[in-house]
């Protein structure tokens, strides 16, 4: 008979976080996006590209900053995009959380993942979840994203506020196909 209709969930990347700078912490980064459709129509025996979003790469002391995450799509018919970088977030101020989050697109279902929170004091911001996703924790150095496309959370500075800290990378997005 062959599969004429299949059930698709994909998941965007999250966004990776700057590494902390002397009495500066980062923020965390921003979850994916989240879409859920029934595709129906399909002909037996049909390819359909697949693209996984990256996670976003994390940012490193005295080195480059952060990437976003990559978007994820089940060929045209449904996608979602990565977790963005603040742009108000650099590598001398990286205090700024990850937003906006990844959003589904052309799904039966949207929803958008969780940006990331400021860094404050000397503790780096909270990553934001994707959805259906799971939370996520701080810490002193960046903590990486939690699958699926979780962003990372931030960089603290540690207990004298001056000791810069690697950020972490985002978590990779997910496609998950059923019929």
């Amino acid at each position: 008979q062959g599969v004429r209709q299949v059930e698709v969930e994909v998941w965007g990347g999250g966004a990776g976080t700057f590494a902390s700078v002397s009495g500066r912490p980062s923020g965390g980064a921003a979850g994916g996006g989240y879409a859920r459709k029934r595709v129906v129509g399909l002909t037996p025996g049909q390819s359909i590209p697949v693209v996984i979003g990256a996670g976003g790469a994390a940012g490193v002391v005295g080195g480059g900053g952060p990437t976003a995450g990559g978007a994820s799509s089940f060929g045209s018919f449904v996608s979602a995009t990565g977790g963005s970088l603040n742009y108000l977030a650099t590598l001398a101020d990286p205090r700024n959380g990850g937003t906006p989050a990844g959003v589904g697109v052309n799904g039966d279902l949207n929803l958008m993942g969780s940006a990331g929170q400021g860094g404050y004091q000397n503790q780096g911001g909270m990553g934001g979840a994707a959805p259906l996703g799971g939370a996520q924790n701080s810490g002193t150095s960046g903590v990486p994203g939690v699958f699926p496309g979780g962003g990372a959370s931030g960089a603290g500075t540690g207990a004298d506020s001056a000791t810069p800290y690697n950020g972490a990378a985002g978590a990779p997005g997910l496609i998950v196909v059923r019929w």
